[in-house]
């Protein structure tokens, strides 16, 4: 997520630039690398969830109370409402920049 944020604050100030700064075409060759990195992390953490859905775990690692389930899953459901929520602070704060553009 930090990857993509990265990249879309670079090409947002090659877009709209706050000094004389650079282009599009200067920026690109970093804008790339975190494109990609971010794109490779979406693609293995949805391999991974998907793997861990259906591969059983062994004896050791199984959970021992019938809450423990519960428990995982509302922390995943926290941090994927935290993420939607930093999203969306962070799409306001950027529309407040570069309002005025």
């Amino acid at each position: 997520m930090f990857a993509l944020w990265y990249a879309q604050s670079l090409l947002l100030d090659a877009i709209f630039p706050q000094s004389a700064g650079a282009g599009v075409s200067e920026v690109a060759g970093q804008i790339t690398p975190f494109s990609l990195v971010a794109t490779v992390l979406g693609v293995v953490s949805i391999v991974i969830l998907l793997a861990s859905s259906f591969v059983t775990l062994p004896a050791v690692l199984r959970g021992k109370r019938k809450w423990a389930p519960l428990v995982t899953l509302l922390v995943m459901e926290t941090a994927i409402i935290a993420m939607t929520v930093v999203y969306h602070l962070r799409t306001a704060w950027l529309y407040s920049n570069f309002r005025d553009y």
